[in-house]
């Protein structure tokens, strides 16, 4: 997986996309996950609002805002899920979209 570094000099030079959000987010969990969540939280978000199909981002940022101890956003952004319309591409059923929001 590229660093945080690489990512964010794509970043710097115009490349904006939902993949190269949800790769930032998921780099910064994996490096340094409990020192980077909000940055985490950041990007998903971001990747959220350029591509709104993107259910593995809706899983990883409702992760991410379990772990910042915000179970009602966590929640919310669980259910943004479930009205997804099923033709687009980066669909997935939302038996596949879990997190446990169990403490």
């Amino acid at each position: 997986m590229p660093n945080i570094t690489a990512l964010t000099a794509l970043l710097n030079k115009g490349q904006d996309s939902a993949l190269l959000r949800f790769g930032l987010a998921s780099a910064y969990l994996k490096e340094q996950p409990d020192d980077h969540l909000i940055q985490a939280e950041e990007h998903l978000k971001r990747c959220l609002a350029l591509d709104p199909t993107y259910t593995a981002a809706y899983q990883q940022l409702a992760q991410v805002q379990k772990d910042r101890d915000n179970l009602i956003d966590a929640t919310e952004t669980l259910r943004s899920v479930s009205p997804l319309p099923k033709a687009q591409g980066t669909y997935k059923p939302s038996g596949s979209c879990r997190c446990s929001l169990n403490a």
